[in-house]
């Protein structure tokens, strides 16, 4: 790369741990959209398969960062620590984005520069080939209300001149994001891209928790500018038979929104006025998912431990942290039993 680097140049980062039959399709999805002064980081955390043979075969197109195993959060931040461009962009190894994503991300970031932050939704690919649309709504669940999570809508036309073959959709901006995202996260990190300097330190994804990274990094970024959300798919996430984050116990997943709730929200004295039964309500549901997982590997006395710190726990709760964790794990077991009788007869 020579000459003057644009204002609009991003630099895409791909955080990558042991994926070598997967991070070339990722790759390629990138570097097929890049244009001459972008860049590309892969960051391998620690990969013990032959992925940094893989990644050596794209030469100088992809910088390359090998780090010893930390997890997704940490490998996310060395990248965002090693990009140069005014533009970041991110992408997971197993997945890739739809033909038109940067263009589409750059050319609204371009013509609406107070802009801190803008996403997009994306499609799911299952391992029998189906593919599940606006993927970013829980499964079987309703239509999100894109009004209500963000604000007011707008034509992406009334903004910018369309990519080719892309179809006008809604954008969805306003003030109602950050408070949202305390309930879940709405914004896929695949499809998300962020003025880095602007954003500063709100750039920045957990290193403490096995999951939710991303949560947090977006809830910040909410916190600290405008953002707003496309109403298309531009990238397509693949579920395999490799180790993935959905797979993760429910036990870490609520301890590490636990974390992240206590250390955004409930650490933010100006959203805990207005909106402190909204925290506490959110905070008590992860503790007590939390805890009945405790219950159910019968560890019983870390969950009296967790109890002792939750609102109006449940009784049924309590009762069942008093029990040797060995019956308690039991008697859980065996519900769990009888219930899957019961819905096999039905």
């Amino acid at each position: 790369m020579t000459g003057v680097v644009r204002p609009t140049a991003i630099s895409t980062i791909i955080p990558t741990r042991t994926r070598a039959p997967l991070v070339s399709r990722a790759i390629d999805s990138v570097l097929s959209q890049n244009e001459p002064d972008d860049e590309l980081i892969v960051v391998d955390d620690g990969s013990t398969d032959n992925t940094p043979e893989v990644i050596a075969k794209y030469g100088q197109r992809v910088k390359y960062i090998r780090t010893t195993n930390q997890g997704a959060g940490a490998a996310r931040n060395r990248g965002v620590r090693e990009a140069s461009r005014s533009l970041v962009a991110f992408l997971d190894s197993d997945d890739e984005w739809m033909p038109g994503h940067l263009l589409l991300l750059r050319s609204f970031m371009a013509a609406r520069p107070e802009l801190l932050f803008c996403f997009t939704n994306y499609a799911s690919r299952f391992r029998d080939g189906s593919i599940r649309h606006f993927a970013l709504k829980p499964h079987d669940g309703p239509e999100l209300d894109w009004h209500e999570i963000m604000g007011a809508s707008r034509p992406v036309s009334s903004f910018i001149a369309l990519p080719s073959g892309m179809q006008d959709c809604m954008c969805f901006e306003g003030d109602n994001l950050y408070r949202s995202q305390c309930y879940t996260s709405y914004v896929s990190v695949n499809t998300l891209i962020v003025r880095r300097l602007e954003a500063g330190d709100n750039l920045r994804f957990a290193e403490d928790t096995p999951t939710a990274e991303e949560w947090e990094c977006s809830a910040r970024l909410a916190r600290a500018g405008i953002g707003v959300y496309l109403h298309c798919e531009t990238a397509l996430v693949y579920h395999h038979s490799g180790q993935q984050l959905i797979d993760l116990d429910l036990s870490d997943v609520a301890s590490s929104r636990i974390r992240i709730l206590r250390r955004v929200w409930g650490a933010d004295p100006e959203f805990l006025r207005e909106h402190d039964a909204l925290y506490r309500q959110r905070l008590r549901e992860e503790q007590l998912l939390w805890i009945g997982r405790l219950l159910l590997r019968g560890n019983a006395r870390d969950a009296r431990k967790e109890l002792s710190d939750v609102e109006n726990a449940p009784l049924s709760f309590s009762l069942l942290a008093k029990l040797p964790g060995r019956l308690t794990k039991g008697l859980l077991d065996s519900r769990r039993a009888i219930k899957s009788l019961f819905r096999r007869g039905a």
